[in-house]
């Protein structure tokens, strides 16, 4: 649906993430619409395993998602450089877990869990969820 970018947030001197809608969706008022549910939903969630949302910006003719940015390998990548030590698959437990956070439920359409898109080795709590 989107795509995620690396930017800096000048004003506030931070990397953060930016998500915005692919090109074929931009004038998609439903695409819009699912992508502000997605910022209201991020927005109710404070959990050490998801990447918060900092505001999402509209100058006109793009809408973005402004996100915390978290750097690392996603756990599919991590996957394929063979298996997980038992310590390291435990870790990954929770993120298993998150696919029945209530504010996930609420919305179907939503996904921000995505298991194989979890990033590995962040440094605040080890696994984020990406959007």
């Amino acid at each position: 649906m989107g795509t995620v970018y690396r930017a800096r947030d000048t004003k506030l001197n931070r990397d953060v993430a930016l998500k915005v809608l692919s090109d074929s969706f931009v004038d998609d008022p439903a695409r819009l619409a699912r992508l502000r549910r997605e910022a209201q939903v991020l927005a109710s969630v404070d959990h050490a395993h998801v990447a918060g949302i900092h505001g999402i910006e509209d100058d006109g003719q793009t809408t973005a998602l402004v996100l915390e940015f978290a750097d690392g390998a996603t756990l599919a990548e991590r996957i394929g450089d063979g298996p997980l030590p038992v310590d390291e698959g435990a870790r990954a437990q929770p993120i298993a877990a998150l696919s029945t956070f209530p504010p996930f439920q609420a919305f179907p359409s939503f996904q921000a869990f995505q298991p194989l898109r979890a990033l590995y080795g962040h440094q605040r709590s080890g696994w984020y969820t990406v959007t």
